[in-house]
């Protein structure tokens, strides 16, 4: 009898264990905050960009955008699909690392992308407007959290 309640407890935490990490998986999470022309008023507004600044960036956010929104749906089914992995009552460890792996490949991607853009966006700006977007960015970062945190 003690025997059964002990693997009865240890199944019951395995399978709390196993939701909860298959629920932090969040498969509809990719995507942006601000559509392109938000974050380019909100850069104008911030930074006071010039006319022709407003649309050198808009031509810069619009290069990368296409390719951007691509991976983005990318990793909607894949996400999903991690999802459910990791929901099974007897999950597949390869075939979840396998998954991860996917993923965290396409993120790779997505971050070199916004950096390469990010790059482009910076050449624009004048000396003040640059070390204002660095506070910008380096709040912005304090705010979503510790490095490390999946934060995508």
């Amino acid at each position: 009898m003690n025997t059964t309640l002990k693997a009865i407890s240890a199944t019951a935490l395995m399978v709390s264990f196993l939701a909860g990490a298959g629920l932090s998986a969040r498969p509809d999470r990719e995507g942006p905050k601000m559509d392109t022309e938000k974050r380019l008023e909100h850069m104008q507004k911030n930074l006071n960009l010039s006319a022709e600044q407003t649309e050198q960036i808009r031509t810069i956010m619009k290069k990368y955008e296409p390719q951007r929104e691509a991976l983005v749906q990318k990793l909607r089914p894949l996400n999903k699909e991690l999802f459910e992995l990791m929901a099974q009552e007897e999950p597949n460890r390869n075939a979840i690392k396998a998954k991860m792996q996917q993923i965290s490949d396409i993120r790779i991607e997505l971050r070199l992308l916004m950096l390469d853009g990010r790059t482009e966006t910076f050449k624009v700006l004048n000396a003040d407007q640059k070390a204002k977007w660095k506070e910008q960015m380096k709040k912005f970062a304090e705010k979503r959290g510790p490095k490390g945190k999946d934060r995508d």
